[in-house]
C-alpha cells in the first residue's frame, strides 16, 4: 500500500536533556545557575528527487548519528557565558573545552538560535532541521519554540571574537 505524501509532513523529533551552568552579568553583578535543560529537535531526510529512497535513509541515518554524538558528547554539564564577560578569560583557563561562549547572554532565545543553528551545520544535507524546543529548570520550564526555515540566523561570525579564533567560523556555522 502508498501512503501519500502530497500535502503530509513526516519527521522525527529527538529528544536529549543535558546539565549545564549559566554564568552572566547583570547590572555589574554576576550570575551563576545550574540547571537542566531538555531539547526537542524536530527533522525530516532532506528529499532528493535524483537519488533513491535508500539512500536518502542513509543519509538520514548519518545525519542523526552526527546529532546524537554532538548532543551527547559536547554538551552535558557544559558551562555558558557571554564571550564578553570579564570571567570568561580566567574560567577558560581554569575548565578548558567545557565551555559553550555565546555572543550575548546565554539566556533560553540565545541557546535556542545557536544549538538551531549547530544542529543545521551538523546535519547540513542529511537531515531538515524543522523546529528546536528548549526547556530549562532555572527559567521555570517554559517551553522556547525556535525555526528558521531560510537558514539565515541572527547570529555574528567570526569578527565578533577574533582574538580567540582559532578556526575561520564560529561554533554555531
Amino acid at each position: 500500500m502508498e501512503f501519500p505524501t502530497e500535502n503530509h509532513d513526516s519527521f522525527i523529533i529527538i529528544p536529549h536533556t543535558f546539565a549545564a551552568s549559566r554564568i552572566y552579568e547583570e547590572d555589574e553583578v554576576s550570575h551563576i545557575s545550574s540547571t537542566t535543560i531538555t531539547l526537542k529537535i524536530s527533522c525530516s531526510p532532506i528529499d532528493d528527487e535524483n537519488i533513491s529512497a535508500e539512500d536518502i535513509g542513509t543519509k538520514a541515518i548519518i545525519g542523526f548519528q552526527r546529532l546524537k554524538v554532538w548532543l551527547e558528547g559536547m554538551l552535558d554539564h557544559i558551562i555558558l557565558i557571554d564571550v564578553s564577560s570579564e570571567l570568561f578569560p580566567p574560567l577558560q583557563a581554569a575548565v578548558g573545552n567545557q565551555i559553550m561562549i555565546t555572543p550575548g547572554k546565554p539566556d533560553d532565545s540565545m541557546l535556542a538560535v545557536l544549538l538551531h543553528s549547530k544542529a543545521t551545520a551538523i546535519t547540513k544535507d542529511l537531515l531538515e532541521i524543522f523546529t528546536l524546543s528548549l526547556t530549562a529548570t532555572d527559567t521555570d520550564n517554559i517551553e522556547r519554540l525556535y525555526r528558521c526555515s531560510d537558514k539565515i540566523y541572527p547570529l555574528p561570525g567570526i569578527e565578533y571574537f577574533p582574538e580567540l579564533a582559532v578556526h575561520k567560523t564560529p561554533w554555531w556555522t
